[in-house]
């Protein structure tokens, strides 16, 4: 994971959050805009844009929809939270917020850490700032310079 200030706003990447996940994070409340969606397996489209998909207007829609749905080769997924920025994930399993403000960046990092080491990780991202960490169970940090040398240790790439 990553966090990151940035001119656009407060950068969080997790590199092992599914793009379900990544919507139970977001207030259930809150107000969202699909911005992209591409899809390989939904339906017979062979691939299916945010044209092809239904329109849903809630987080809660859409976590019921890819919940239900067999995998839809979910490629890129894109929504704006308004007022507070965007999610984002690649292949199903990489997701990103870039948020406006520290207390929306918080309340999401909150949600996507363990309950007993959220603290041990929000302390460790904001030592941190800018490079990629990971934090196994017993709070042992690594930390990484590129995205690439992240995901080796996870074992996506080689």
């Amino acid at each position: 994971m990553q966090a990151k200030e940035t001119t656009e706003g407060i950068l969080l990447s997790f590199g092992e959050v599914s793009t379900v996940v990544g919507l139970s994070a977001i207030e259930k409340s809150e107000k969202i805009n699909v911005i992209s969606i591409g899809a390989l397996f939904y339906k017979n489209y062979g691939y299916a844009t945010e044209e092809e998909l239904p329109k849903f207007e809630t987080i809660t829609q859409w976590i019921e929809f890819l919940t239900q749905e067999e995998n839809i080769g979910l490629i890129d997924f894109k929504i704006e939270i308004i007022g507070k920025g965007t999610m984002s994930s690649h292949d199903d399993g990489d997701c990103t917020f870039l948020l406006n403000d520290k207390k929306s960046a918080m309340n999401i990092l909150k949600k996507l850490t363990p309950d007993y080491q959220s603290q041990f990780i929000i302390s460790a991202l904001l030592k941190n700032k800018g490079i990629y960490i990971s934090v196994d169970e017993n709070n042992t940090v690594k930390k990484f310079a590129k995205f690439d040398d992240y995901l080796r240790h996870l074992g996506i790439i080689q």
